[in-house]
C-alpha cells in the first residue's frame, strides 16, 4: 500500500486488482445487472483512485476509501443521467454466492420476492445492505462510507433485516 501511495505503478496495480472484484459486483448490484454500465463505473473509479492515490491516508483502510470514491461516483452518474436506475432500484440478484438459486421455479420466485423486499427498502437501508452483504465491509467501514455513526449503521441494517423479514414472511403466505 505505501508503495502505491509513493508512487509505484505495479503495487497500485496490484492493489486494485485485488478489490476490483467486489468493485464490479457492487456496481453490477446498483446497475441491476448491467455488466457495461458497472465496468464503466468501476473504470472510472479506478482512474479516480489512481489519480487520487496521493490524498489517501492510511488513518482508514484502503478498501473502505475505495468505496466512498465508487459510492460518490455512482451518484454523480446518478444525477447526471435520468435513465440510471435510482437507489430504489438495487437489484440483489448477482449478490448471491455460491450455486445459481434460479434452478427451480420455487427458488426463482423466492429470490423475486427478496428482490422485492429489498427494492422496498430505504435508501439507506438498502445501501448497509449491499455493503454488508457483497463488499463484506465492516460496520464501522459502512458506516465512514456513508458518513454517519456506527449504531446507525447498526440501527439500518437491523431494520432492515427486519422489514425484509416481515415481508418474506408476507409473501410466503
Amino acid at each position: 500500500l505505501m508503495q502505491a501511495i509513493n508512487g509505484d505503478r505495479k503495487a497500485l496495480g496490484a492493489l486494485l486488482e485485488l478489490h476490483y472484484q467486489p468493485l464490479f459486483g457492487y456496481f453490477c448490484s446498483l446497475t441491476k445487472g448491467d455488466a457495461a454500465r458497472a465496468e464503466d463505473l468501476a473504470q472510472e473509479t479506478v482512474i479516480k483512485v489512481i489519480a487520487n492515490i496521493e490524498k489517501y491516508r492510511p488513518v482508514t483502510e484502503f478498501k473502505y476509501w475505495l468505496f466512498r470514491i465508487a459510492r460518490n461516483t455512482y451518484i454523480d452518474l446518478y444525477r447526471k443521467k435520468s435513465d440510471q436506475p435510482g437507489p430504489n432500484e438495487f437489484d440483489f440478484s448477482l449478490v448471491q454466492s455460491g450455486e445459481n438459486t434460479g434452478k427451480n421455479l420455487e427458488s426463482r420466485e423466492f429470490s423475486q420476492t427478496v428482490r422485492a423486499a429489498i427494492n422496498a427498502l430505504p435508501d439507506e437501508q438498502k445501501e448497509v445492505v449491499l455493503l454488508k452483504v457483497y463488499a463484506d465491509l465492516t460496520f464501522k467501514e459502512i458506516s465512514e462510507i456513508q458518513e454517519c455513526p456506527i449504531n446507525t449503521a447498526l440501527a439500518r441494517m437491523r431494520y432492515a433485516l427486519m422489514a425484509l423479514k416481515k415481508t418474506i414472511r408476507k409473501e410466503s403466505l
